[in-house]
């Protein structure tokens, strides 16, 4: 029982450094890229609606990703630590439901974003626990987004 207290009191305590962090920090971007919270993207991801001119990918574990990105067909994702997925409502829906096991937060705890380029286009959609990352236009309709930095959620995790 005392085992389990210290783990909810290290667990509480990571989560509020995190939304510490998220409220803090903002998006970390170069080239005025940047994310942007959105209540319409949240509910799609929610929802589980897979937008059609996207192509998805998540990063960390497979079946319970760090985060899920959707990137505009007019853009193309230049990064190796992304997985691409052939998204469809059903995988989309049981994705965002481990993602709230596995982050131990309510569906309130995570957040959904568009993904803005300098001039506020959008490049596409964002959902996560954290809000921080980097968004670099490479030129070319490329985009390099990096995975969000969730150190301190991934040590809370059990190892798959």
């Amino acid at each position: 029982m005392e085992e389990r207290k210290h783990f909810l009191n290290r667990l509480a305590a990571t989560l509020v450094g995190v939304a510490m962090v998220t409220a803090l920090a903002g998006c970390a971007t170069s080239t005025g890229a940047r994310l942007d919270r959105s209540g319409q993207v949240l509910n799609d991801f929610r929802n589980a609606r897979v937008l059609p001119d996207h192509r998805y990918y998540t990063t960390g574990p497979q079946g319970a990703p760090n985060a899920i990105l959707g990137v505009s067909s007019a853009y193309t994702l230049v990064s190796d630590r992304w997985t691409e997925r052939e998204m469809t409502p059903d995988l989309l829906r049981r994705l965002v439901f481990r993602m709230n096991t596995e982050f131990l937060a309510t569906e309130a705890g995570l957040l959904g974003a568009y993904v803005l380029g300098p001039e506020g286009e959008r490049i596409g959609v964002w959902y996560s626990a954290v809000g921080i990352t980097t968004v670099v236009m490479l030129g070319e309709g490329k985009v390099r987004i990096d995975p969000p930095l969730t150190p301190a959620i991934n040590r809370l995790r059990t190892p798959d």
